[in-house]
């Protein structure tokens, strides 16, 4: 009897909820456009690595800087392809990051970059069209290598970038 009073009067007495946020969200979205021409697998980054280690290693660091926001890939050789679209998975980027690997040289017929100009155009429009609001940041990850698949072409006339900048908020390039 002694029990069921005490359970009884513990059940009345003042109790407390503390509720927690287990997600953060953000309205920042963030697209990566990251270099995989045969030239990333040269072993010159941080002393002998390869460049795309260097891309390995900077995805994630970025991803953390930007809890809850949304991440998009768009990687570019021969061709530029979106790789992920806009998600909150943080995972999936890291996991892209790990895995990704350079165009095989068989295949490639060389480096733009302006290559990946039109599937980030396409991208940026969408985003800012769902989500007028949002920030959009861009980095773009690339070792700046501009050929034309027999040799360089340093002074190639690239289309321009610059119309991109209603759409951009901010972000970086990275070279390796």
């Amino acid at each position: 009897l002694g029990i069921a009073l005490a359970i009884a009067l513990a059940a009345l007495g003042p109790s407390t909820t503390e509720l927690q946020p287990t997600t953060v969200q953000s309205n920042a979205e963030v697209f990566f456009v990251v270099d995989r021409t045969g030239s990333m697998a040269a072993e010159d980054w941080n002393g002998d690595l390869p460049r795309l280690d260097g891309v390995r290693h900077d995805l994630p660091a970025i991803v953390a800087a930007f809890p809850g926001a949304r991440f998009s890939i768009i990687a570019w050789d021969s061709q530029a392809t979106r790789q992920l679209p806009l998600t909150t998975d943080a995972r999936a980027v890291t996991s892209w990051a790990a895995t990704v690997r350079q165009e095989l040289t068989s295949f490639s017929t060389g480096s733009q970059l302006d290559r990946p100009l039109d599937a980030l155009t396409e991208a940026l429009a969408g985003a800012a069209e769902r989500n007028p609001s949002n920030v959009r940041l861009v980095y773009f990850l690339s070792d700046g290598e501009n050929t034309d698949g027999d040799d360089s072409s340093a002074g190639a006339q690239l289309r321009s970038y610059a119309g991109l900048a209603p759409l951009v908020d901010g972000g970086g390039v990275l070279g390796y």
